[in-house]
């Protein structure tokens, strides 16, 4: 899926529906390994199958559902510092003229604010 032109807020509204539709399938997978295990007697059996599988997967998904949690914010957070200290490009112009009227700049550096990656 792009999402790479859609707003923030959409993006992140978009993970929550993920997270919420995995946490219902875990549920509905956890439910039928009870189920199984009570109608086909596993609790009784020393064997492989008797293994309860669903906690595990709970567990890592918890693990990766609170790693994605933390990058979403990190990157909103960036996002947030990066467009916060962006100049206009109108802005940029003007900083660059006023840089050269006080200033030699070689022809080979990057203006100030190329410099920052805001023109």
């Amino acid at each position: 899926m792009d999402n790479l032109n859609d707003r923030e807020e959409d993006k992140v509204l978009r993970v929550k529906t993920r997270f919420e539709r995995v946490e219902q399938f875990i549920q509905y997978f956890s439910k039928r390994e009870d189920i199984d295990v009570r109608s086909f007697g596993l609790n009784d059996l020393d064997s492989s199958f008797a293994k309860r599988f669903v906690p595990e997967i709970s567990e890592a998904f918890g693990r990766q559902r609170e790693w994605i949690g933390r990058r979403i914010k990190e990157n909103r957070e960036k996002y947030i510092e990066d467009t916060f200290f962006r100049f206009s490009e109108n802005d940029a112009e003007v900083l660059n003229s006023l840089i050269e009227e006080n200033t030699t700049v070689d022809s080979d550096d990057d203006s100030p604010a190329e410099a920052m990656g805001d023109v």
